[in-house]
């Protein structure tokens, strides 16, 4: 009738009886070392600053707050805001010799048949695979 279950109902008058009360008793638990004010100014460094590791964030952000927190905080922070990975994703570079090598290789096999690919030694193929 109201939208409510019954054991929603039940739950509230037992509550009341029992503490007087209906509202929420206070969660178990350290308090968090961040405020909402911080966790915002530690999502706007980020994001004005992409490619910093998550150590140079901590380090950025302990200049200012007034309690230092760690990286791991930082990090579930970050991650409750849905940034993920803060590691530095490195490019494999190859020389432009080595790519000019390799595209070479390639072209002067690339009309070759199956029988010349199965005269080949597999060793020579797994170095030449990028």
């Amino acid at each position: 009738m109201l939208g409510v279950t019954q054991s929603c109902v039940y739950k509230v008058l037992k509550c009341a009886k029992d503490r007087n009360s209906v509202e929420n008793l206070p969660r178990s638990g350290r308090p968090s070392k961040t405020v909402t004010r911080g966790d915002r100014r530690i999502v706007r460094h980020t994001k004005c600053h992409k490619n910093q590791t998550i150590t140079e964030i901590t380090n950025t952000v302990n200049e200012w707050l007034p309690q230092p927190i760690s990286a791991r905080t930082v990090r579930r922070g970050l991650r409750c805001e849905e940034f993920t990975r803060r590691k530095i994703r490195k490019q494999i570079v190859i020389s432009a010799v080595n790519r000019r090598r390799c595209v070479s290789w390639c072209l002067t096999r690339l009309i070759w048949t199956v029988k010349n690919i199965g005269s080949m030694s597999f060793s020579r193929m797994k170095r030449r695979l990028l």
